[in-house]
C-alpha cells in the first residue's frame, strides 16, 4: 500500500512540475535521490535541482551544494567543494540558513576532517577561519542554533 502511494505521489509531482511548481520539483527530485516511488537516480535528482537552481530556488541550490560536496558514485557526480561552495553561497543569498552553515563548515577545520578520504585532485576549499567565523555569525544572526555552537 505504501509503495502504491509513493507511485501515485510521483505521478502527481510530475504533473505539478509540468505546471511550474518548484515545491513539486524539489519533492520529485528528493524521491529520485532516495528511490521513493521510483528507482533511485541521483543524476535525475541533480538535473531536477538544476532546473530549480535556474530559478534561484534556495532549496534546489542547497541540494546541489550537498550533492557536489559529497559526490555520488552511482549518480556520476564527483565531489567538488569549489562548486559546492558556489551553490551554498547562492542558496544562502536566496535565504537558506543551512546553506550558509554548510558553507562556513567548508572553511573550518571540521571541514578539513571531513575531507579525509577524498579522491586525489578533488577540489577543496581553502581553510579560512576568519571567513568561517563571519559565515557562522551570519547564520547565527538568522537563527541557526548550530552556528552558535561554532562561535
Amino acid at each position: 500500500m505504501l509503495q502504491a502511494n509513493e507511485d501515485k505521489a510521483v505521478e502527481f509531482y510530475k504533473v505539478a512540475v509540468e505546471n511550474g511548481s518548484i515545491d513539486a520539483l524539489n519533492r520529485l527530485a528528493w524521491k529520485y535521490f532516495n528511490g521513493l516511488g521510483v528507482a533511485a537516480d541521483p543524476k535525475e535528482a541533480y538535473r531536477l535541482w538544476e532546473i530549480g537552481a535556474e530559478q534561484q530556488d534556495s532549496y534546489s541550490l542547497y541540494q546541489l551544494g550537498v550533492m557536489c560536496e559529497h559526490g555520488s558514485e552511482e549518480g556520476g557526480i564527483e565531489r567538488d567543494e569549489a562548486k559546492a561552495s558556489e551553490f551554498y553561497r547562492r542558496a544562502s543569498e536566496a535565504g537558506d540558513v543551512d546553506a550558509l552553515l554548510n558553507l562556513a563548515m567548508l572553511y573550518t577545520s571540521v571541514g578539513e576532517q571531513e575531507r579525509e578520504g577524498r579522491p586525489e585532485g578533488s577540489a577543496v576549499v581553502t581553510k579560512d577561519e576568519q571567513e568561517a567565523n563571519k559565515l557562522f555569525r551570519m547564520a547565527a544572526d538568522r537563527g541557526s542554533d548550530e552556528a552558535m555552537i561554532h562561535l
